[in-house]
């Protein structure tokens, strides 16, 4: 039988039960504000020279990005749902000394795409790319999941490196390197060729479960936020000044069920506006001093687009062809 006195003590334990997770809920949102005052590390680049995935409070929400300064261009036609099965571009570094690099640092191109899911706030972002650097030309693929924040697993933004693979290859500055990567049933595979050669497969990923078996395309307002999802861009974890290198990017172009196609429609990108979706983009930072040489303002010619270390920056959002 309960008497006064135990009902009173069942109380009481109830009341501190209550008092208790009201502080933890006090605690969790104080760490939030200060996650959002200050920027916050919350995974790593995994053996790439310590380049940190970080969020910041950006549109009145947190928002994430890959550190570094980042420069390029995006499919500027419309997503209207448009997917690809394949997606391929050229690189090469042509007019370029390995000593113009410094020790520790490199120049990558990227070319990338947003996968979408059934999840809603959850994307995969999809890249393959050349790293140059001081000693060697490195063939790169990674995969990344990305949630948007507000879900049970990540209540504020937060990305992980699903798969990243990188293979020394044997290329002169000036080798024109075209890389590919394609779905393939439920894998992504990726694939290299220098010089025209013939492709050699070098890395693969198994898609997950709620993943879209297909490349994203184009331009589109999420939230605000205009999400550019299929770019070809320049990054390094920190500006390389000083002249001595030059960065090409020639053909990009995406396969469908009606063929292949080069993309038609052209624009610049800078890393504060490189969103992959409504959070996430994949540069941080302006790529200052460095332009670049394309359709509208050289005779370089169409899908075409070289970057150079100069005194001007290139313009966010030009029209690079159409």
């Amino acid at each position: 039988m309960i008497t006064p006195r135990d009902g009173l003590r069942a109380v009481v334990n109830y009341n501190i039960i209550i008092v208790i997770i009201i502080c933890l809920f006090m605690i969790t949102i104080i760490m939030h504000s200060v996650a959002a005052q200050t920027n916050q590390t919350i995974a790593y680049y995994e053996g790439r020279y310590n380049v940190s995935i970080t969020v910041d409070e950006r549109f009145g929400t947190y928002a994430g990005y890959i550190s570094g300064p980042y420069v390029g261009g995006y499919g500027a036609n419309p997503y209207n749902g448009r997917k690809a099965s394949t997606l391929q571009a050229t690189f090469s570094f042509p007019d370029t000394s390995r000593e113009a690099i410094p020790s520790g640092k490199y120049l990558e191109l990227w070319l990338e795409s947003t996968v979408m899911t059934s999840i809603d706030r959850i994307d995969y972002g999809y890249r393959i790319g050349v790293e140059f650097n001081r000693e060697y030309t490195i063939v790169w693929s990674e995969v990344w999941k990305f949630c948007e924040g507000l879900r049970p697993e990540c209540w504020t933004p937060r990305a992980w490196l699903l798969h990243g693979h990188g293979v020394v290859i044997n290329a002169n500055p000036s080798d024109k390197i075209t890389v590919r990567m394609r779905w393939e049933g439920d894998y992504v595979r990726f694939y290299y060729s220098i010089n025209s050669g013939s492709f050699v497969k070098f890395s693969e990923f198994k898609k997950a479960p709620e993943s879209q078996n297909a490349f994203s395309l184009g331009y589109y307002v999420v939230w605000g936020v205009p999400a550019k999802y299929l770019q070809f861009a320049l990054f390094s974890p920190s500006s390389i000044g000083g002249g001595g290198w030059k960065a090409l990017i020639e053909y990009p172009r995406y396969v469908n069920s009606t063929g292949s196609y080069l993309i038609n429609y052209a624009r610049s990108v800078q890393g504060p506006n490189s969103w992959l979706d409504a959070v996430w983009r994949w540069g941080s930072d302006t790529y200052a001093n460095v332009n670049a040489y394309y359709d509208r303002n050289s005779s370089i010619g169409k899908y075409k687009i070289l970057f150079y270390w100069t005194t001007s920056t290139l313009s966010d959002d030009t029209i690079l062809w159409q």
